[in-house]
């Protein structure tokens, strides 16, 4: 989207950024060029498209927003701060000095039943060795 002029954002906006990929900027993720300055005021929200967060790594960067100027602040995040998408796949570091808006150094959220999976297979784990070194230590007094 291209606006020709400048872009003051409300106290009531919601500025909401959808990701879809990384490839091509306007197609694959939202961008705005404002040729003109950009008040920032309201929420900043971004959202991963369902099936997309596995494109997004951390070494990734996206400008969302370009502008001649960006003042003012998002009353949800400042700049430099991370910002959890909608969705929960994930965190952005965000930061919106100068002229552009850039996300960058994504880190997933894990799902909660990939952490359970997790937990029970540690639990497992020590369970195995536990009852383990108690069969040797039986074993030994066999042995004696």
């Amino acid at each position: 989207m291209v606006i020709n002029g400048n872009l003051n954002l409300q106290p009531s906006a919601i500025t909401l950024l959808e990701i879809a990929g990384t490839l091509n900027q306007g197609v694959d993720y939202n961008y705005v060029c404002v040729n003109g300055s950009i008040l920032a005021s309201g929420l900043l929200q971004l959202s991963l498209l369902s099936g997309h967060e596995n494109f997004i790594t951390p070494s990734t960067v996206l400008t969302l927003v370009t502008a001649n100027q960006i003042t003012g602040n998002f009353f949800n995040i400042a700049s430099g701060e991370r910002l959890t998408t909608l969705d929960g796949w994930g965190s952005f570091q965000v930061d919106y000095t100068g002229g552009n808006l850039i996300v960058s150094n994504f880190i997933a959220i894990p799902e909660p039943s990939s952490l359970v999976l997790f937990v029970i297979a540690g639990w497992i784990i020590v369970l195995l060795r536990w009852k383990g070194s108690s069969h040797i230590i039986k074993h030994s007094k066999l042995v004696r």
